[in-house]
């Protein structure tokens, strides 16, 4: 059974979503194959689609501190570490900058509430491809900032580079 408007455009939605509108690090060939044949189908007029997913991913409207921090956070224990990681995608990283107080705030209040070492709020800028994390205090990680320019996904990028700072603060 062919695939009605309908599901193509959620379909389309959700692979366009997942690797921001194609550009981010984890997007496959399949992916953008995917793409092409859902376009086709869905006849959504692609550039609407693609502001307009981009605009509902990054709006931060209406959303506490709390909610900011656990909408796309993951627990792991690495290296020993236990910690929380959690991703906000933003357009531009000025979007962020006035729930920043707040956010470090429920940073350190998860921490605790949680039992965990350490919280990292990975920033994502989407339009510029860079992510800055923030950490709560620890011994683990001497800066509570990092800016890191072409790194956008939580896991092909910043978990390797945490695994690797971690480790070395392991030995």
């Amino acid at each position: 059974m062919p695939l009605s408007a309908a599901q193509a455009t959620l379909l389309l939605g959700a692979i366009l979503s997942d690797t921001v509108a194609l550009s981010g690090p984890t997007t496959t060939a399949r992916d953008r194959e995917a793409v092409a044949m859902l376009r086709e189908i869905a006849g959504v007029d692609y550039d609407a689609c693609v502001a307009g997913l981009l605009a509902a991913k990054t709006s931060l409207a209406g959303q506490s501190a709390a909610q900011l921090l656990h909408r796309d956070a993951k627990n792991y224990r690495i290296h020993g570490v236990a910690l929380l990681l959690a991703q906000i995608e933003v357009r531009d990283m000025a979007d962020i900058s006035p729930h920043l107080p707040g956010l470090k705030q429920e940073m350190a209040r998860a921490r605790l509430d949680m039992g965990l070492e350490m919280v990292v709020l990975m920033l994502t800028d989407i339009t510029h491809h860079h992510s800055v994390l923030y950490f709560t205090p620890n011994s683990l990680i001497p800066s509570q900032q990092v800016s890191l320019p072409g790194m956008t996904s939580r896991k092909k990028e910043i978990l390797p580079w945490l695994t690797e700072r971690l480790a070395a603060a392991d030995e």
